[in-house]
């Protein structure tokens, strides 16, 4: 499946909304943080959100955010975490190249390294603390909205508007943006200049 980036900007949004979804971004934001600090290290490596998720959920409360926007930031951030570590990995590898020149004692090393064992080996563990430092993120501008969270309709100009779950629980904050398109998929929404 093919990832689509059209960016869309709001059209005349009020301050009130603005300032709803700014509040709601902000707080995901320090949700972001806390993410980072907690899973952007050695104690992140094969991170599972929907373990953390079934946890949180029985442990925590993040109101007064929606739900929806708490889980998805949680999956949202463990895949940006998990990216950061592949690209260290792909930087392993070509240390392992440089290492040796044996076929079958790089096969080995990249094998332990894709499985996650190279927490136990001295030298991967070794050049993989080296590449991958430990992440954080200054990002409180964004809201991760999955398929099926929002809704959208169409204005008497044609031009779609979006439904955001607000603070409110069964209410959502309605959105005007500049386009007739529908849309589709998981939608990050990006606060900026009002």
């Amino acid at each position: 499946m093919s990832k689509v980036c059209r960016i869309l900007t709001s059209q005349n949004l009020n301050q009130k909304k603005y300032d709803e979804l700014d509040a709601q971004a902000k707080l995901l934001g320090k949700l972001r943080k806390e993410i980072w600090q907690r899973f952007g290290s050695l104690a992140g490596v094969g991170a599972d959100h929907r373990k953390i998720r079934s946890e949180w959920v029985k442990t925590r409360d993040f109101l007064p955010l929606p739900a929806k926007a708490w889980k998805e930031t949680l999956r949202d951030v463990l895949d940006d975490i998990a990216m950061y570590e592949a690209s260290a990995k792909e930087k392993v590898v070509q240390a392992i190249y440089k290492k040796t020149s044996d076929k079958a004692e790089r096969k080995k090393l990249c094998k332990i390294l894709n499985s996650n064992d190279w927490m136990n080996h001295p030298y991967l563990s070794r050049k993989m603390r080296q590449h991958k430092k430990h992440g954080k993120t200054e990002v409180e501008n964004q809201i991760v909205l999955e398929y099926g969270v929002y809704s959208q309709f169409k204005g008497k100009d044609g031009n779609t508007w979006l439904k955001i779950p607000s603070f409110t629980r069964g209410k959502q904050v309605c959105v005007p943006l500049n386009s007739k398109v529908d849309l589709t998929g998981c939608l990050r929404v990006i606060l900026k200049d009002g």
